[in-house]
């Protein structure tokens, strides 16, 4: 019972568009939904940063470029999996985290396959990065798309190969960050 309640309060049925007008079909309520975040995130301002980049110097050395691009090795696959949280995004097979650390030994060379087959190509990771987006309602009974909180549903796939890449770059960041900087690095205190 609760839980049909929860839905009816949480069903997006109709939404005020910046006309003043109140959208209640589907395909309406999505169109009043993108363009207000398309508005909200747009940049009006080109920026040319050619200039401020040449002022960069490279700080990466070949050693860490190199450790940063080997290839996907199925230890780094199982870490991930481990350090993922067990209830969080489903796989695109509908399985939480859990389920892949419960079950390793035997789904361990599907997950590395698909981890390989991402890490291969940049292409393949574009259709697998498509995420959900909720949109949380952030006052009771609201009416306008800035009441609302859009959160990302990244899924499970993604999320192994993006704790691989951020594993890889905690032996590089502490070098890379200023001392002063006591923000993401493990054992600097604040």
């Amino acid at each position: 019972m609760s839980t049909a309640i929860r839905r009816n309060r949480n069903r997006l049925s109709r939404i005020l568009g910046d006309d003043g007008v109140l959208y209640d079909k589907q395909e309406d309520i999505e169109k009043v939904f993108n363009d207000y975040f398309v508005k909200l995130f747009a940049s009006n301002d080109g920026r040319l940063w050619h200039g401020v980049l040449d002022c960069i110097h490279p700080v990466v050395n070949d050693d860490w470029n190199r450790d940063l691009c080997r290839p996907i090795e199925i230890e780094d696959v199982k870490d991930a999996v481990i350090q993922l949280g067990s209830l969080k995004a489903h796989g695109a097979y509908g399985f939480s985290s859990l389920f892949n650390q419960k079950y390793w030994e035997e789904i361990k060379n599907v997950i590395f396959g698909t981890a390989m087959s991402y890490s291969e190509s940049w292409a393949a990771v574009q259709g697998f990065n498509h995420t959900n987006i909720a949109m949380i309602p952030k006052v009771l009974d609201p009416d306008l798309p800035s009441q609302y909180r859009p959160i990302s549903l990244c899924n499970n796939a993604y999320k192994i190969l993006s704790k691989i890449l951020a594993n890889r770059l905690k032996g590089v960041l502490p070098h890379l960050i200023s001392h002063q900087r006591n923000v993401f690095i493990p054992g600097r205190q604040i």
